[in-house]
Order: structure tokens, then sequence, then C-alpha cells
């Protein structure tokens, strides 16, 4: 059974006999000398998810994930390793965090949750400066609408398309969608936020494995496309904007651990 709080699209994949035996024949090819493995586990995970991201072509897409999507996610998760092609992984999380996000807004909103964010994200009025006088100023709040709500998901959804490597995160990335705490979308918001704050920090991806042959997968070059196709979209004009009284906001919530962990990463 998975865990309860991974992420609705990952958490609707059956768990079953084939997810199973796939994972462990992957992760035993990855513990053998690769010259000596044919890769038929890796093959397979690959060509699973091209299957369907070759279908992901508008990030509102309805597109069902399968077994060979929670594998690849997993071991990036457990392993810290990037090792398949970063546009595949990419255009994977930029998937899985539409519908992630989708979910944890609309789930408020149908709750009767009031999905609430600051009126100014750029305003530096409401600082906890130890200058100031000691009364927070008032700030008027205003429920967040649906365009709102869209407008910070695209600035979120960019954050990783401008990844030319993976993040320094990634690992963090996929882990919290197999185990989000958050059930409020500006606390997931928050959290997802400071992992981009070592932003700048790319690492090289491991070598890809020496039987892969990426001519031998054509849904790669319409995934690659697709990915084109929105970085000229959105990374030609666009540039999102945080929102720094989130990023500052230190109220008591599960997203305390990952600043925690940032911090112990840059030390």
């Amino acid at each position: 059974m998975p865990p309860s709080n991974t992420c609705k699209v990952l958490n609707e994949i059956e768990r079953n006999e084939r997810y199973a035996r796939l994972k462990a024949e992957l992760l035993k090819e990855f513990e053998s000398e690769p010259e000596r493995v044919a890769g038929k586990a890796y093959k397979q995970v690959l060509k699973g998810v091209l299957d369907v991201l070759a279908k992901f072509e508008e990030f509102e897409d309805r597109v069902k994930l399968n077994v060979e999507s929670l594998i690849l996610i997993e071991d990036i998760a457990t392993s810290g390793k990037c090792r398949y092609p970063w546009k595949v992984v990419k255009a994977l999380l930029l998937l899985v965090y539409s519908k992630l996000f989708d979910e944890v807004y609309y789930g408020n909103k149908k709750a009767g949750e009031e999905n609430v964010l600051p009126p100014n994200s750029r305003s530096s009025d409401c600082s906890n400066s130890p200058e100031g006088s000691g009364e927070e100023p008032e700030v008027e709040r205003r429920v967040e609408t649906e365009d709102d709500y869209k407008k910070v998901k695209l600035d979120s959804l960019v954050y990783i398309l401008e990844f030319n490597l993976p993040p320094f995160t990634l690992q963090r990335l996929c882990e919290i969608t197999l185990n989000q705490p958050y059930r409020i979308f500006k606390k997931l918001f928050n959290a997802y936020r400071k992992l981009f704050a070592v932003r700048n920090i790319e690492y090289e991806p491991e070598q890809l494995p020496p039987f892969l042959s990426l001519g031998d997968f054509p849904k790669l070059e319409a995934v690659s496309m697709n990915i084109r196709n929105w970085e000229r979209r959105y990374l030609a004009t666009f540039r999102p904007e945080w929102s720094e009284e989130l990023l500052s906001d230190n109220s008591e919530d599960a997203d305390s651990s990952d600043e925690r962990r940032l911090k112990r990463q840059r030390e």
C-alpha cells in the first residue's frame, strides 16, 4: 500500500506484481557492472515514461501516469541520482507538480477552505525589523481567485522549466510527491519555493548507462519538442516573481523541515 500522503496522481498507480518485479530488476541492473548489463528493465522504464510524456503537450492536459513513471520518481527520491535523460525527468516533474498543485488548491476550494495570499507579493512593508514599533501593521488580505492561482502555478512550473541540468534539490522535489504533508496550498508553495533558494546550483547528471542508445526511443523527440515549445512560450517573455512574504513565512508547519534541510546542504 502506498503512503496516504502520496500525491493523488502517483497514489492512483497500482503497486502490483508487475511494479514490484520491474522495480527489483531495475535495482539489480543499477547494482551490477554497467558493461555486463543489457538494461532491459531500464529501457522498459524509460519507454513507459516516454509513452506517457508524448501525450503531455500542455500543462493542463489530463494524462494518466503509469508504473514506469512511479518507478522513475521513486528511484531518484531514494538514490538522489539522475540516471535518465534530464529532459525526460524535467517533463515528468512538470506533469506531476501540475497535478499536485491542482490537487491541493482545488481540494481546499472543495472543502470550503479559503486560499489566501498577500495582496502585494513584492511588498516588504511587513518585515519583522527589530527597528519597528513591535506592532505588526494590518495588511488587507483577500481570497485568492482562480486566475491568481493559475499565475502562481505557472510561476512555479517555469522554475523547473528553466533548468538545463538537474537542480541541486532534485531528490527533494521527487520526495515531496511521494510524501506530501501539505494540505494548504500556501504551505506547499512555500516548501516548493524554498527548494529553489539554491536554484543557481546545478549538478552534472550521471553518465547515461552505456547500454542506452537514445535513437532507440523515437518518442524522445516528441518530448524534446514539447519542452522547446514551452521554453519559447514561457521563458522568452515570462519571468516568475516570488512572494518575499511567502518565503519568509515562519509559521510552524511541515515546511520548516525543508528549510532546515536546505541550510544543511548549503553548509
